[in-house]
């Protein structure tokens, strides 16, 4: 039987990704969708009919849903950022009741891209890090939820200060840009996405992991971890 997969934000640009690439998806079936403007009792409605619900809509109303997901032990996959500290703490807290799947980005190569920044503690050499983000003028948060993990994740391995500047202009999709510098030479990452469909892929996957795993936060780690080993 299939995956019956719910959505929250189902007519946002992400959401309408996630339908399309559902079409094509032998082990999932798009079920319901609501948006975010859904009451409880949309909600309910939505948990109920689903195996596994994903979110791509607004920070708001997040007690809401963690409450209906709660109450009837739904997985939950997540990919909304722009959460406050109090929210994430909700999430955290809430994941010892179920299991939730969070990422800033359900891309496998930015996911390819944060697994490079290990090699920072190998090296002393550069004087600073800085960070650019790109994104089109419609997305609100600032800097992106990506940009403040990937700051994270340097932080495991440096001291150093990483210097943030975000653009919102044009059409550019979703672009990270990070520059080790020196006075005398420069090592530049960078990882672009060029459509939604690769969040959709990334979000789709997290969602048939969630199926019967115990009550948890996880994370992109976790599963790409889990193919690896499934693949040996």
């Amino acid at each position: 039987m299939p995956i019956k997969i719910g959505i929250i934000g189902h007519t946002g640009k992400v959401g309408t990704a996630l339908q399309s690439a559902l079409k094509n998806d032998l082990q999932c079936s798009f079920i319901k969708g609501v948006n975010s403007q859904a009451n409880l009792e949309d909600y309910f409605a939505l948990f109920d009919s689903s195996s596994v619900v994903i979110d791509f809509s607004l920070p708001s109303k997040l007690d809401r849903k963690l409450q209906v997901a709660t109450d009837l032990q739904k997985p939950l996959v997540m990919g909304t950022t722009g959460f406050s500290e109090n929210q994430k703490n909700l999430i955290l807290e809430t994941s010892s009741k179920i299991p939730i799947f969070y990422s800033s980005n359900f891309s496998l190569g930015m996911f390819f891209f944060q697994k490079m920044l290990k090699a920072i503690k190998e090296v002393d050499w550069f004087d600073s890090i800085d960070l650019i983000e790109w994104h089109k003028a419609a997305k609100k948060d600032s800097p992106s939820g990506t940009a403040l993990h990937i700051l994270k994740e340097i932080n495991k391995y440096t001291n150093r200060e990483t210097h943030i500047s975000s653009i919102r202009a044009g059409e550019v999709f979703c672009e990270h840009t990070l520059f080790f510098s020196s006075d005398n030479e420069r090592v530049t990452l960078k990882h672009e996405a060029y459509d939604r469909a690769v969040y959709a892929k990334g979000a789709i996957a997290a969602a048939k992991f969630l199926i019967g795993k115990p009550a948890g936060m996880y994370s992109m780690e976790d599963l790409l971890t889990t193919q690896e080993k499934c693949t040996k």
